[in-house]
């Protein structure tokens, strides 16, 4: 389930 770890990463990006 790599999906969920790109997503959060994604997230994590978004917020910075």
């Amino acid at each position: 389930d790599r999906s969920l770890d790109f997503h959060a990463l994604c997230a994590l990006y978004a917020i910075t």
